[in-house]
């Protein structure tokens, strides 16, 4: 790169983000909510108390040459654009911002594009209580704020604050991400996702991904393709796009876009994609460097990533601190709270990460898991 470039990234976490911006070679500063340990080792990190404002607060107080954001900020339209106009944004502004992110907006630009999204409704009456259609609230990330439709108490209560109603698609889970750049939309990677974890208490919270998944072969290559095209045409959107799919064995359908880095998109950077936050910066200043390098997947490379929840409050220990920041140094722990800390139940906790085939990846993630709630438990 061409003389470093100082980048501020701010959200509710930005570990990943900062990771992938370091291999690109930027100098990085950090806001989130968490300033975990291993953030600290590739920048600043503050911690902010007044999400999402405390975000703007802090980047007026900061020297950079630009910012970005990431997750939940993308439902604060108004605020990204008066934080723009502290720093330059490297990232999508309010206008096309409410346009992607409005379901009835996407869900015609997206037909008309022939790309599939399922049918959503205003109101909850007619609708079954079976589960087959979601309550959503249009404000939350990562799952948050999607019950399905049914007769529980949950349920009810998640209906009278929903935006809108979804039908529910049966298939996998998946996430597409996409970097659009002066040369147009270009598919990095689909990424299989686990979603729901009982120690969440959220029935559709993300809890991880695995990757790439060959979903760009056979039935869905043609529908990412059409989507790609919709995204930079339709709705203008520039720099890196993460959208969440099912993929029903013949088709893909959209269910949200979020025109940010996504927590998905480490999967594909750990199995070999160089630096997606690289990727970004050049949609929106070419000038930083050459042409932008290809993917280095191998047939096998496949990397997963799991959020860990809290099943019970937890006080992060000095000695299960010490022990995960040795995990973090082999490449199998992620997002790994101070030392003292305390993390309620149903919080995420932190990240398992595993490299390999995809039985070695998951055998890996399984005995990290189980390492780690060993040591929990003793610590009780």
């Amino acid at each position: 790169m061409p003389g470093a470039r100082r980048i501020a990234i701010v959200g509710a976490s930005v570990r990943a983000a900062a990771v992938s911006a370091r291999a690109a070679g930027f100098e990085v500063l950090a806001a989130d909510l968490f300033a975990d340990a291993d953030l600290v080792q590739h920048a600043p990190a503050a911690r902010v108390e007044h999400y999402p404002q405390g975000l703007a607060d802090w980047l007026a107080t900061v020297d950079c040459d630009a910012w970005m954001y990431t997750g939940a900020l993308e439902n604060y339209p108004e605020l990204i654009d008066r934080m723009a106009g502290l720093h330059p944004l490297w990232g999508v502004h309010s206008n096309p911002l409410l346009a992607v992110r409005d379901p009835w907006i996407l869900s015609e630009k997206l037909a008309s594009a022939g790309v599939l999204t399922p049918p959503i409704r205003t109101s909850p009456v007619g609708l079954p209580r079976s589960g087959a259609w979601l309550s959503k609230s249009g404000r939350g990330a990562s799952g948050a704020g999607v019950w399905p439709l049914a007769a529980s108490e949950p349920s009810r209560v998640a209906e009278q604050s929903a935006r809108f109603f979804q039908q529910r698609i049966g298939g996998c889970a998946a996430a597409a991400a996409f970097v659009i750049d002066a040369d147009g939309p270009r598919l990095l990677g689909v990424t299989r996702q686990w979603v729901g974890s009982p120690a969440a208490g959220r029935p559709f919270a993300y809890a991880g991904s695995i990757g790439p998944f060959p979903a760009t072969a056979l039935a869905y290559q043609d529908d990412l393709r059409r989507l790609g095209r919709s995204l930079a045409d339709d709705f203008g959107l520039r720099g890196v796009v993460g959208v969440d799919l099912i993929l029903d064995g013949e088709r893909a359908w959209v269910i949200e876009v979020n025109p940010r880095y996504t927590a998905s998109m480490e999967v594909l950077e750990l199995a070999g994609q160089p630096s997606i936050v690289g990727l970004h910066a050049r949609a929106f200043d070419a000038a930083l460097c050459g042409p932008t390098p290809p993917a280095g997947f191998s047939d096998s490379a496949i990397a997963a990533k799991r959020i860990v929840f809290a099943r019970r409050d937890v006080v992060w220990t000095d000695e299960i601190h010490q022990w995960a920041m040795q995990q973090n140094a082999r490449g199998l722990l992620a997002d790994i709270p101070r030392p003292g800390s305390r993390v309620a139940a149903r919080a995420p906790l932190l990240t398992a990460i595993a490299v390999g085939d995809a039985r070695a990846a998951v055998r890996s993630l399984r005995s990290t898991l189980h390492a780690l709630r060993t040591r929990l438990a003793a610590a009780r």
